[in-house]
């Protein structure tokens, strides 16, 4: 391919459309009082345009929104957040994401929790010492230390919602196997890996 002259193609875009260009050469404003003028009109201009889009970024060109409209009312200046909270609906998207983080807090909670009022009839049943217990306890706390530090940027990168979903499916696997628990050991491992809810 052969490259383009730009002064050739300047040339052929001001023959159709009749456009007289200026010339690159020449400053297109002789007196510097007069650009000074210029550039403040501009940024007046783009400023009172900013405030409208700011004030309404509905209005802003190009704005784009996944709903058309809200069942209840929402802020547009905060990127549509509700204002109200209707417990009693599952509308989407506001009223459906609320339900779904009050409950995925709940099963995190239940998961973590799960084992606390259990510790004294399993290490009756599993014969364990206090020692044995607080070990499983920091490892608990230890492996949610760990999910924290390791979650944090990931969330960054594939959402909080997606990851939220991953960790509630993957605790719920060492939680429902807590009855098979034998040893000191194993139940120290069980808390590490429940402690990434």
């Amino acid at each position: 391919m052969g490259s383009l002259d730009p002064g050739s193609v300047i040339d052929r875009l001001s023959e159709m459309d009749n456009v007289s260009l200026p010339d690159p050469s020449e400053s297109i404003i002789s007196n510097p009082s007069e650009s000074n003028i210029s550039n403040a009109s501009h940024r007046s201009r783009s400023a009172s345009a900013d405030r409208i889009y700011l004030n309404n970024p509905k209005k802003r060109p190009g704005y784009w929104s996944k709903y058309r409209r809200y069942e209840l009312e929402v802020d547009p200046d905060q990127d549509d957040k509700a204002k109200e909270i209707t417990i009693c609906d599952f509308q989407r998207p506001h009223m459906r994401a609320f339900h779904c983080a009050w409950w995925s807090f709940f099963i995190a909670f239940f998961i973590w929790f799960s084992i606390g009022p259990l510790l004294p009839d399993i290490k009756e049943d599993l014969g364990l010492s206090n020692q044995e217990i607080w070990s499983s306890n920091i490892a608990g706390v230890g492996g949610t230390i760990f999910m924290r530090l390791l979650l944090g940027p990931l969330c960054d990168v594939y959402g909080a919602r997606v990851l939220f979903s991953v960790v509630l499916c993957l605790a719920a696997i060492p939680t429902a196997c807590t009855g098979f628990i034998q040893t000191a050991q194993g139940l120290t491992i069980l808390r590490l890996c429940i402690g990434v809810a």
